[in-house]
């Protein structure tokens, strides 16, 4: 039987993560028409970067861990992230750091929301689903303002 301090602590931490990584993967969406290039290559390459961390997600629940899969899709995004700040006059180079940003982001997402049922049992998984949701939801709203700031 789950104690009651495990479950509030799981609830939490699912909370703070989904909410981090929903508001993360709804921002770059909306801050993708701001990356200077051509805004059609700018967009190929983040539908197929999407299309890349579905793969890698489940390459990453078959090899490794939740924890470390979010590990390494936090990194892949903060490379990404970082590289595009250090790098960004260099237009040739950034639709491939949106690619790398997109799929550490978007693998995360992925394994959030894939990581909340695994958490806790049958008995509690949809209350903690819907409650994880609207946190997340609505840490969310604030993402478009942030793009535009």
């Amino acid at each position: 039987m789950w104690k009651q301090p495990v479950l509030k602590n799981n609830l939490v931490a699912a909370s703070v993560m989904y909410a981090v990584a929903c508001f993360n993967f709804y921002m770059l969406a909306f801050y993708l028409k701001y990356f200077p290039g051509n805004i059609f290559e700018n967009s190929a390459i983040y539908a197929c970067s999407d299309l890349l961390a579905i793969i890698f997600v489940a390459i990453a629940f078959r090899v490794t861990t939740m924890q470390k899969g979010i590990w390494f899709a936090s990194a892949l995004a903060m490379t990404g992230g970082i590289l595009y700040l250090f790098l960004s006059e260099k237009t040739d180079l950034i639709p491939y750091m949106i690619c790398l940003a997109r799929i550490g982001q978007t693998m995360q997402y992925n394994i959030t929301i894939v990581a909340v049922p695994r958490l806790f049992t049958t008995q509690y998984v949809a209350t903690a689903y819907g409650i994880c949701n609207f946190c997340a939801h609505s840490f969310a709203c604030l993402s478009p303002f942030m793009a535009e700031i």
